[in-house]
């Protein structure tokens, strides 16, 4: 069966019994159950409904994004049902699976050179950009929306219901981070909910901009094999 737009969110919190020891519980929440196996799906549902509420987007327009693969999935399902153009811009290098799961949306890819990674994406979607119509094409700019962190609020809530129906007070919150924007959602609702609560980024070590820009350390990327993770691209 087909699924459609409502079916995005209200994903189970499980608990991982071989990691919940010594009076320990750990839990995670299952984000790959939604529609595209990706948790970007609650980012550009809620970027594009508003966009769409703020009279910006129209169907028909094409929306550009960059992704290493996980949100350009996302975008490619959700610009379908929605009746977008989709176009990715990607950096060389990303697996198969993930450009070949984007083209079955009927999303364009437009590759570009691994060594600028995903700098090179913004730079060539904004140059792409700069060469068409606003009108009909329209840059979303996930890494930079605040939109995308507003996307997350109503996935804390889910994990504060959840938690409660179990009588749960946790004690950390742990995600880890590429654009930042799941983080920091979850984090402030959490942040509101338990006063006591701690909550932890987690970047790659191969790539960790926010970690060299707290500790004054000159930020380099290097290649690594967790896509979607430590991008390399920040303000």
């Amino acid at each position: 069966m087909e699924m459609e737009l409502e079916d995005i969110g209200n994903t189970p919190l499980l608990e991982l019994a071989t990691l919940s020891v010594n009076g320990n519980r750990v839990f995670s929440k299952c984000e790959y159950l939604n529609p595209s196996g990706s948790h970007k799906d609650r980012t550009y549902l809620n970027i594009i409904n508003k966009l769409e509420k703020a009279g910006v987007l129209k169907p028909g327009m094409t929306l550009i994004d960059c992704s290493t693969g996980n949100g350009g999935a996302a975008l490619a399902w959700i610009g379908r049902l929605k009746g977008y153009g989709v176009k990715i811009f990607m950096p060389e290098g990303m697996t198969e699976e993930r450009k070949t799961q984007i083209r079955t949306y009927g999303a364009d890819i437009v590759e570009t050179p691994k060594e600028s990674f995903l700098t090179g994406a913004v730079l060539q979607a904004k140059a792409y950009l700069s060469e068409n119509s606003s009108e009909e094409f329209y840059y979303l700019d996930q890494s930079n929306s605040l939109l995308n962190k507003d996307s997350w609020r109503c996935c804390g809530k889910e994990i504060v219901k959840q938690l409660s129906a179990q009588n749960i007070v946790p004690d950390f919150f742990v995600c880890s981070i590429g654009t930042g924007g799941t983080f920091s959602g979850i984090a402030e609702v959490l942040k509101q909910t338990y006063s006591g609560i701690k909550t932890i980024a987690l970047e790659v070590s191969n790539s960790a901009p926010l970690f060299a820009q707290r500790n004054n350390l000159a930020f380099n990327h290097r290649s690594h094999n967790l896509m979607g993770l430590g991008a390399g691209s920040f303000n």
